[in-house]
């Protein structure tokens, strides 16, 4: 049995590993399946998250936001255009009628007169203007004036505490505008609005300011400031104040006079030309005015617009 032989004597030449052989083994083995389980914890949290991350863009997808409509000129709402109301104007001379803040139409006819250039038949004063709370428009109180007047004068309530007025002449004429406020005879002024300016500008007792170029609701204008000096004595005068100007249309208002009756009284003017027509408009404050009043007056006369 030659194979029998061979076996036997390859057994003998093997020889049984040693105890600390194999406790190194053993030790190499727990190492390996260590880093392994490791490795398998960090796959389980990588494809846990990827997983999640998967979830939140499947989410989004799955519930979108509402698709905005785009935005096309139907969508925008028309601007509502500013309400218009008529001016209502006092019949009775020297009452006042109280005004809502709002915009308002000023239209004023004159029986003298047939024709105006501001519109068919006897229209002679046509704007329109914004009116603040606390505001009234009145008509000024002449006495024996004849015709009557036609300005408009707008004035704060007196419950307002506001102070200073507005109002506005009608001169198609010019202006018989005084060198002298206090004792002088007046002058027809010239139509054209800067010898007007130059005129008012030569006034004596006063100081005025240089006149400057500036638009009314879009219109070629001239704006100046007449200033009555404090201290002034005005008791010297003919009815104890100064006669500045009166409107120059003797069909119409001849008998609006712009005046100023006391010590530190302040007057700003813009002279308007509409065709060929003119209109004055006059800011009046008396000392006690603040800056308020006269902002509210400025702010009112920046509004006006006239009909095209």
């Amino acid at each position: 049995m030659p194979d029998l032989n061979v076996l036997r004597d390859l057994g003998n030449e093997v020889q049984p590993p040693t105890l600390d052989s194999l406790r190194r083994t053993a030790r190499r083995r727990n190492r390996r399946a260590a880093a392994a389980a490791v490795v398998a914890c960090v796959t389980a949290v990588v494809v846990v998250i990827g997983g999640g991350a998967l979830l939140v863009e499947g989410g989004e997808r799955a519930a979108p936001k509402p698709a905005t409509r785009p935005t096309t000129p139907t969508d925008k709402a028309t601007p509502q255009r500013t309400a218009v109301h008529r001016l209502p104007l006092p019949k009775g001379f020297g009452s006042a009628t109280p005004l809502d803040a709002g915009r308002y139409t000023v239209r004023l006819r004159n029986p003298d007169k047939p024709v105006g250039s501001l519109g068919a038949g006897l229209l002679v004063l046509a704007f329109d203007m914004d009116v603040p709370a606390g505001w009234q428009v009145a008509r000024k109180l002449v006495g024996w004036a004849s015709p009557s007047p036609l300005r408009p004068i707008f004035t704060p309530t007196s419950g307002s505490g506001g102070r200073g007025q507005l109002s506005v002449v009608y001169a198609s004429l010019g202006l018989a505008i005084q060198n002298n406020p206090c004792h002088g005879k007046d002058f027809y002024g010239p139509r054209d609005i800067d010898a007007m300016a130059a005129a008012i500008s030569r006034m004596q007792h006063v100081v005025v300011d240089t006149p400057l170029v500036t638009t009314v609701g879009g219109l070629d204008a001239r704006s100046m400031t007449i200033r009555v000096r404090d201290g002034d004595d005005l008791s010297r005068c003919h009815d104890d104040r100064y006669d500045l100007f009166m409107g120059g249309d003797s069909d119409t208002s001849y008998f609006e006079t712009v005046t100023a009756d006391q010590a530190g009284d302040v007057v700003r003017v813009w002279l308007v030309e509409l065709g060929d027509e003119r209109l004055v408009f006059t800011a009046e404050l008396p000392p006690d005015a603040t800056g308020a009043d006269a902002d509210a007056l400025t702010r009112m006369v920046e509004s006006i617009t006239f009909p095209r």
